[in-house]
């Protein structure tokens, strides 16, 4: 089977990024050798990954070398520390269950070499809202992203039709703490914007709950739109799917154009799975964590 595309990448956008950052192929090649030289130094990590995945991780890193070994450590180290998001079979029932209940979806097309992810329920059931599957799910897609990804920066649109406080609750503390541990120490990327249509009543009690997990930044990028028409000011149609009122293809369509790709990545997922972190073997034991437990936080990094 060929490659399955889900990501479209124009030519000359690297070298865009690059030249945002100052860098060349050749800055870049060298600095991607010192990272290797420093993972070959230390035994706690199994695996050296390939170029192509160092070097997403140096993009959403603005191109520092030290925030880049932080994010690769805890690429490895999160599997052990938070195994419950890890290890997702992209042919079980739990992938089915989340494809069933909801559009998880980035879109083809970069506006900007900013990718648009787009969220919206398909099944209003709070029974099917499983929030540990959505998120196996979706770290099965960021594998993906950091490989075949080219952007400098994300924006998020989340179509809250049918939300109740009953999917809410569901999104306890102790996993606001996790996502967050996330975010900060391995999947951060910059976010140009977060967008949110057809919002509940009790959306700023929502707000306020996340407020008190994740960086004043990253909410303060926060906007609802009360229409379509606000919406595509902020993220022009020829960008967005026909639910979003775009002039591109369904979110059904591209969802089902994701499910096959990650099938067809399913045998890296099953190695990925295979992957731990050997923490005896760790150099600099990690300082205890209120929530991953001993040994198991990272220093925090600035939000962009």
């Amino acid at each position: 089977m060929s490659n399955i595309v889900v990501l479209e990448v124009l030519e000359g956008s690297r070298l865009k990024i690059l030249q945002l950052y100052g860098r060349t192929t050749e800055t870049v090649t060298y600095d991607i050798e010192k990272i290797k030289d420093w993972l070959r130094k230390q035994p706690h990590i199994p695996e050296i990954p390939d170029d192509e995945l160092i070097e997403r991780f140096m993009v959403t890193s603005k191109f520092h070398i030290e925030a880049v070994k932080l994010k690769l450590d805890a690429y490895f180290s999160a599997r052990t520390l938070i195994p419950e998001l890890y290890g997702q079979d992209p042919t079980g029932e739990r992938a089915q269950s989340v494809t069933d209940a909801l559009y998880l979806v980035p879109l083809p097309r970069t506006a900007e070499l900013k990718r648009i992810l787009c969220f919206k329920l398909r099944d209003w059931s709070v029974e099917k809202f499983d929030i540990i599957d959505i998120l196996g799910y979706l770290m099965n897609i960021i594998e993906v992203r950091v490989r075949e990804d080219c952007c400098i920066s994300d924006i998020y649109i989340y179509d809250l039709q049918g939300i109740s406080m009953g999917h809410v609750v569901k999104i306890t503390p102790q996993l606001l703490k996790k996502m967050n541990y996330l975010m900060e120490n391995l999947y951060k990327v910059s976010v140009d914007g977060i967008h949110i249509i057809n919002a509940p009543t009790f959306i700023e009690s929502v707000l306020s709950m996340f407020s008190k997990y994740f960086k004043e930044k990253i909410i303060s990028r926060v906007k609802t739109h009360k229409t379509l028409e606000s919406l595509h000011l902020a993220v022009p149609k020829c960008y967005l799917p026909t639910e979003f009122g775009g002039t591109q293809q369904s979110l059904a369509e591209y969802q089902e154009i994701w499910k096959m790709k990650l099938i067809q990545v399913k045998p890296l997922l099953d190695h990925l799975k295979t992957l731990k972190v050997n923490e005896l073997l760790r150099p600099v034991k990690l300082p205890e964590n209120d929530f991953l437990g001993v040994n198991g936080n990272f220093r925090q990094l600035d939000v962009d």
